[in-house]
């Protein structure tokens, strides 16, 4: 089934590793990754699944690396090389945090360094997640099928959608998030 879905999708597609331990993830790694040139490594942000990743990412494979929860997370799936690291927004904003601050925070940390790894926004809740994550430079995000759609997404098919900066604004460099008008909780002021 996951070639079936890499060759309908056009554009990156994580597939998750089960193991828990560094050698099964990055065995089962290889074998996900040879299903399909988009075919991106999906990892546990665990000590193992941060070897893993800097070993899969050694061999010249997209890594994912999911279940992030802090920025000093986000910070240790950098530097092992991840090609993307999810943030679950969502998950932080149900135990009373903040998930958006978690964005800006990365954004923040990965443009001061210069990390290439990609900020995918994941476990949305609402509209209101994308919009913010894309405000806030999120590189892409994943909405799951039972969340409200943005305007113009509404009659997306009950598949995961994912949204990607690129594909919102072409060629348009994105602005540090600093130069914006913020307000008090450091995340953008509408109006």
């Amino acid at each position: 089934i996951y070639r079936e879905i890499c060759d309908i999708v056009d554009g990156p597609i994580s597939l998750e590793v089960v193991g828990l331990d560094r050698d099964t993830m990055v065995a089962e790694g290889r074998k996900l990754a040879a299903i399909h040139e988009n075919a991106v490594v999906k990892l546990p942000l665990t000590e193992d699944g941060l070897k893993a990743c800097r070993d899969l990412v050694a061999e010249g494979f997209k890594t994912n690396v999911t279940l992030c929860f802090s920025v000093s997370q986000a910070l240790l799936a950098a530097k092992a090389g991840a090609t993307y690291v999810s943030p679950f927004v969502g998950r932080i904003d149900d135990i009373s945090g903040e998930g958006m601050d978690l964005i800006h925070q990365m954004r923040q940390v990965f443009d001061n360094y210069g990390f290439e790894t990609q900020i995918l926004v994941a476990s949305i809740r609402h509209p209101g997640h994308v919009i913010e994550s894309m405000m806030m430079g999120a590189d892409c995000c994943t909405i799951p099928p039972k969340a409200p759609r943005p305007p113009g997404l509404a009659g997306a098919g009950p598949t995961r959608t994912r949204i990607e900066r690129g594909h919102i604004r072409p060629g348009r460099p994105k602005p540090p998030y600093r130069d914006r008008a913020c307000g008090e909780s450091g995340r953008p002021r509408c109006g």
